[in-house]
């Protein structure tokens, strides 16, 4: 998952009744005044849940998030 501009502490992962939900909060006033030329994303917090497999052992699932990217281990 692309998590630009989102801090490694900012990010909240989930797992609660078989739905993976990850929250990432974004420090807005460090774009204050910024009119970008292009964009692909907006700025601002965000929310997305997944509905994940009972096949999938829930305990062995991690994650780590290196620029800008989250990625599942496990």
């Amino acid at each position: 998952m692309e998590v630009p501009g989102v801090d490694k502490s900012a990010i909240d992962i989930r797992l609660d009744k078989g739905v993976l939900t990850v929250t990432g909060n974004i420090d807005s006033a460090k774009y204050a005044g910024l009119r970008p030329i292009y964009s692909e994303y907006n700025v601002g917090n965000f929310v997305r849940s997944f509905t994940v497999s009972t096949k999938i052992d829930s305990d062995a699932i991690s994650a780590s998030v290196a620029d800008g990217v989250l990625t599942s281990c496990g």
